[in-house]
């Protein structure tokens, strides 16, 4: 019954959920503080009822990508208030554009040297916050130009510098879906699917809205991933290189495409990835930054708690009993977890492409399992690699993460448990039934 009143009134339908997504976007963008939890709790649980609904009937697939676009442009004036990083990056690419390396002094001691010590860099230092401004930045060289080019052309606005940031940002999310629509057809699967990340309101938040920068990665994932299916090595290995670059979280996905690659064209494949990551860190290196840079990478390994699922468990457990922190071991313990999960997968010798992305799906969601910090955009990728697999609990989990930012009080962080346990319990409940429900499916089909 319901779907026959959405098949007669189909587009009136979608004004009406289009405008009050549109006007939700609007809500979160300009009028609403990560602080004000029932609010922020209300506005996305309205999106995504709406996103679903909005993915699970037969709107014109034009239609839905021209609201995605919309949703994200919606944004273009607003400065993010979920989110303070932007500022770390327009910091980051003053230093670049000023020809300092910005991986070699923290923000701290820049303004104790009274280094840079203007009206619009005390902005960004203060916006940025204390974890920020006492550490060294970890956002590798490709990551930096999206912020350089909205500082070059911003100047010493820092609001024109957010919409530069912000276009370039759309446009990233643009090539997703259009690199994404031509994967999706090469493996024989709906276009249609590129819209659970188009869409998702976790996606069009933390990438449009707060400017953070997994769509600028993906676009370059999504482009490796396309040649390698077509099996252009080279190009494959310049994307994926690039993607590395932005984000270092592919560097655990690379190795899976080992057996889809063939023998000979590995090697200009892998070379690749080397020359391209090479070459970006180059402009950069030194000694210092050497030392700089992978302290910087421990410190999320041994410093830094946030949203973390069976690291929590663990350490609480060890703690109570045995009265060890966990904590100081996580630099040897994730690295060597992470080996074996590639170890167990590489076993499989996998050639079969969509198998391929279901294990990086799977690998990427079990190092953010035991990871000691997971904030809500890294969800993101997930949501990009659920589009090609059978799996949809990273779209669950695009929506429950939101649950950590009720650990946002005003001017401070206090987690909770209960909302922890409820994230993660649906995540790994519903991830445990679609894997009982697959491998079921498949069980019988082979029988």
């Amino acid at each position: 019954m319901l779907s026959g009143v959405f098949s007669r009134f189909k587009l009136l339908w979608f004004i009406i959920l289009s405008t009050c997504s549109l006007g939700i976007y609007f809500y979160i963008g300009y009028g609403i503080n990560r602080h004000e939890h029932l609010a922020l709790g209300l506005c996305v649980t309205s999106l995504f009822v709406i996103y679903i609904v909005l993915f699970q009937y037969e709107f014109p697939k034009s239609s839905l990508i021209g609201l995605g676009l919309i949703s994200r442009i919606i944004f273009l004036w607003a400065t993010p208030s979920l989110s303070q990083d932007f500022y770390r990056f327009l910091w980051d690419a003053k230093l670049i554009l000023e020809g300092l390396n910005p991986y070699l002094w923290t923000p701290k001691e820049l303004l104790d040297f009274n280094c840079f010590n203007t009206e619009i860099m005390r902005s960004l230092w203060q916006g940025m916050g204390t974890l920020s401004q006492n550490n060294f930045s970890n956002y590798p060289p490709v990551h930096q130009l999206p912020s350089v080019a909205a500082k070059l052309i911003g100047g010493h606005s820092i609001s024109l510098a957010i919409v530069v940031l912000r276009t370039v940002l759309i446009g990233a999310d643009i090539g997703v879906v259009i690199v994404g629509q031509k994967l999706l057809k090469l493996l024989n699967l709906p276009k249609k699917y590129i819209l659970l990340y188009f869409l998702n309101p976790l996606v069009v938040i933390e990438l449009s809205g707060n400017l953070h920068h997994e769509g600028v990665m993906i676009f370059g994932l999504a482009l490796a991933l396309y040649f390698a299916y077509r099996r252009e090595e080279i190009r494959a290995g310049v994307f994926m290189g690039l993607s590395v670059l932005t984000k270092l979280t592919p560097i655990l996905l690379i190795p899976l495409l080992l057996h889809k690659i063939k023998l000979k064209k590995n090697y200009r494949f892998y070379a690749t990835i080397a020359l391209v990551i090479s070459l970006g860190f180059a402009p950069f290196f030194s000694v210092k930054f050497s030392g700089n840079y992978l302290q910087t990478i421990g410190l999320w390994f041994t410093n830094f708690e946030f949203n973390s699922s069976f690291f929590w468990l663990a350490k609480l457990l060890l703690n109570n009993i045995f009265q060890l922190h966990l904590m100081p071991y996580m630099r040897f313990a994730v690295p060597g977890l992470m080996g074996l999960f590639l170890l167990f997968f590489l076993s499989k010798k996998e050639t079969n492409f969509t198998k391929i992305l279901t294990q990086m799906m799977i690998l990427l969601t079990g190092y953010f399992l035991i990871s000691t910090t997971v904030h809500p955009w890294y969800v993101v990728t997930l949501v990009f690699l659920s589009c090609f697999t059978p799996f949809r609990f990273p779209i669950v989990w695009s929506f429950t993460i939101f649950f950590s930012y009720f650990s946002y009080q005003n001017g401070y962080v206090e987690e909770s448990h209960f909302w922890r346990l409820i994230q993660y319990g649906v995540v790994v409940g519903i991830w445990g039934y679609e894997f009982y429900k697959i491998n079921r499916i498949t069980t019988s089909s082979a029988d």
